[in-house]
């Protein structure tokens, strides 16, 4: 019988169906099948698709699905997320990726967003992951094991960048969502 202790914990991934948070799922997956999150739109994780949770999800679950995802976990219907959109959302949804990265055995958390060049962006986000993450280790000492940490593997990749690596994982056009007209920028 193998030694589990040397095989790799998952990663809990925070998936929106975006090109980004595939290829950021994919990336993982070359490691050990992820587990997916998929938050509710409204915890503003993630740019804007446009899309709605139900399409978002069902779009994950297919990705999963067709890449070997280790599981797909619904955060949330909007009813509970529409209480926290504003100041604190992003931290929140933040707080419960943890939460569920713990219950799920995970030893990270994946968030991909890609901010490009936008240093105002790429300063914020990796900021706010340290604290969360900060936030999360301050309780480990409640936890049954060392707390996870927040990654942003894809935070300084440009779009372009991010379309290359799609071609380099073999992912085909139409297996993540296209943002709709109104959201892209």
């Amino acid at each position: 019988m193998a030694d589990t202790a040397d095989m790799p914990h998952p990663a809990l991934v925070i998936c929106d169906g975006s090109l980004a948070s595939t290829v950021g799922a994919l990336l993982e997956a070359e490691r050990c099948p992820p587990v997916a999150w998929v938050a509710h739109p409204s915890a503003g994780l993630l740019p804007p698709t446009g899309h709605d949770h139900e399409t978002t999800l069902a779009m994950v679950r297919r990705q999963a699905d067709l890449r070997g995802f280790a599981e797909v976990l619904d955060a949330g219907t909007a009813g509970t997320h529409e209480q926290r959109v504003g100041r604190f959302a992003r931290p929140i949804a933040l707080l419960e990726a943890l939460r569920a990265s713990l219950e799920h055995a995970c030893d990270r958390v994946i968030w991909p967003v890609a901010c490009g060049s936008d240093l105002d962006a790429l300063s914020t986000t990796a900021e706010r992951a340290l604290l969360i993450t900060r936030l999360a280790w301050l309780e480990e000492g409640t936890l049954t094991g060392p707390a996870p940490q927040i990654e942003t593997p894809l935070l300084d990749v440009a779009p372009r960048a991010l379309e290359e690596m799609a071609a380099d994982l073999d992912l085909a056009p139409g297996t993540w969502l296209e943002p709709l007209p109104a959201c892209s920028a």
